[in-house]
């Protein structure tokens, strides 16, 4: 599978959707403003967000956001998006897009921490990752997001490692790859991996997604949902700790107040250690050479050091 042409569309194009979509919503001024791997945001008005998914299997974790953003906003301390235009495809424009009101900030940077203070930050995050896991999971599986446990949990990371063996092994030295594999097969084999309470997470909850605007106190929300699930707690703290570190991690964790265990930081090195693959994968999947060339690099530069998940 290709990337679409999601990249060859300007701005005219996504003005002239946005506009035939929703012809009671004047748009003004359009401004790109990123691509992930999943949609392509542009800024409307300098005030609106409107979030455009590349390939039609990413607009299931958009319809997920749908459901689960009103009822999740109520019970969390940072802003979320609320997303007040939805289009779910139509002669005007085939695909599903949505716009909401923009979150104030930018992207939270190792700098912020050092100008405002790791320890105000650390507490923001600490409870609004309280408040997440508590979230009750009958709330969240009745607005769509599955069931999910440890037994399924570890069934998922045995076939991720399955597809990471078939199609990201042959890319790496024997060495690197027989390394990673030893330690995943321990980390699968240790039943005390899969002890830890089943929680409603975010699931890439990464410096991307959390916006910060030192005027307004702080952090100042969280965004992009698609990936929300239910699994283990530790999760939501390995972009955190691939993204800021050891220490401001250990932070958060003192300020958190929800289902933790000996084993959350253990855990979350491994997350963190392994992410890399999914970035191979999706090179291979979208035939993105410079994303698998900078997967294989990160995972050689993890790997190599000596106390890699020592």
């Amino acid at each position: 599978m290709k990337e679409d042409t999601w990249r060859d569309k300007g701005a005219d194009y996504y003005r002239h959707v946005i506009q035939t979509c929703f012809p009671a919503f004047s748009v003004r001024t359009i401004v790109f403003l990123a691509a992930g791997w999943g949609s392509t945001v542009w800024e409307v008005n300098g005030s609106y967000i409107f979030r455009f998914p590349k390939r039609p299997e990413i607009g299931q974790g958009l319809l997920k956001e749908i459901r689960l953003l009103p009822v999740l906003a109520i019970a969390l301390p940072l802003r979320l998006p609320h997303i007040e235009y939805i289009w779910q495809g139509g002669p005007e424009y085939e695909g599903l897009f949505v716009g909401y009101l923009k979150i104030p900030g930018v992207p939270l940077t190792l700098g912020h921490l050092a100008s405002t203070g790791s320890t105000k930050l650390s507490q923001q995050l600490g409870r609004f990752l309280t408040a997440l896991h508590l979230f009750p999971l009958e709330q969240a599986v009745a607005v769509g997001i599955p069931e999910g446990g440890s037994a399924q949990w570890r069934h998922q990371y045995r076939a991720f490692y399955q597809t990471v063996r078939q199609r990201v092994f042959p890319l790496l030295g024997v060495q690197e790859w027989r390394r990673i594999a030893a330690a995943w097969e321990a980390f699968l084999d240790d039943q005390a991996n899969f002890r830890f309470v089943p929680v409603l997470i975010h699931a890439d909850l990464n410096s991307e997604h959390i916006l910060f605007a030192a005027e307004l106190g702080g952090i100042t929300g969280i965004i992009d949902w698609e990936d929300a699930a239910i699994g283990d707690p530790a999760l939501d703290f390995t972009g955190l700790l691939g993204d800021y570190g050891y220490n401001f991690v250990s932070q958060v964790l003192a300020a958190y107040n929800g289902p933790a265990d000996g084993g959350m930081l253990a855990r979350a090195r491994f997350y963190d250690a392994i992410a890399s693959c999914h970035e191979v994968l999706f090179g291979l999947d979208c035939g993105l050479a410079q994303h698998i060339t900078f997967g294989l690099k990160k995972l050689q530069t993890v790997w190599s050091a000596p106390e890699a998940l020592s």
